[in-house]
């Protein structure tokens, strides 16, 4: 299945990415995630491969747990690799690893820490729709998007933000259980904390 975007994530982050990957498909943006877009018997490794080369962007669902896996490590570097550039969502206030400072350091984020999340959803699919009709075709690579993590305030954008395609219940209705709000309902709280702080 042709696809716009690939969505990378660590599996502690599945409800996330599905409720992203929800967001994005519900703007007309074409994801492919794992497990869903492995076709049962195929090798899983190739099929990794082949859809971050047919993809325009990978979006990085970025938190502890991305950061520490190995598999991301590896996505993330067959997609800069290819020339594909990566979207870093973070949704929890850490500083890269080693590995992936190497290869993201110089990107641009979207921060999504402060609730509501779907806002922050909402601004991602917006600023990808932009950057996909300006792209064009697959020749060049998308240009970084969002804010420098190495400046502690986001500068203001122009892209308009408009409350996602979801159900009435909001996020509740992209994720099953209500495990997502519980995650906004704690950042609130302080149980997350916010504000980049990269030097």
């Amino acid at each position: 299945m042709a696809h716009d975007v690939f969505v990378s994530y660590a599996h502690q982050d599945r409800t996330v990415a599905n409720a992203v990957t929800a967001t994005l498909e519900a703007h007309g943006i074409r994801c492919w995630i794992a497990p869903r877009d492995i076709l049962p018997g195929s090798d899983w490794g190739a099929a990794i491969i082949d859809a971050i080369q047919e993809a325009k962007a990978l979006v990085l669902i970025f938190s502890s747990n991305s950061n520490d896996s190995d598999q991301i490590k590896r996505e993330v570097e067959r997609t800069v690799h290819q020339g594909i550039a990566v979207i870093p969502f973070r949704i929890e206030d850490v500083l890269p690893n080693k590995t992936l400072e190497y290869f993201i350091s110089t990107q641009h984020w979207l921060d999504a820490l402060t609730p509501p999340l779907e806002d922050h959803m909402a601004h991602l699919a917006e600023t990808i729709t932009v950057l996909l009709e300006k792209k064009g075709g697959k020749d060049k690579p998308l240009a970084a998007v969002g804010w420098d993590h190495r400046h502690q305030t986001p500068p203001a954008t122009t892209i308009t933000r408009r409350k996602p395609a979801t159900t009435t219940n909001g996020i509740q209705g992209i994720c099953r259980g209500g495990a997502l709000a519980k995650m906004a309902d704690e950042r609130s709280s302080g149980a997350f904390t916010s504000g980049w702080a990269g030097g």
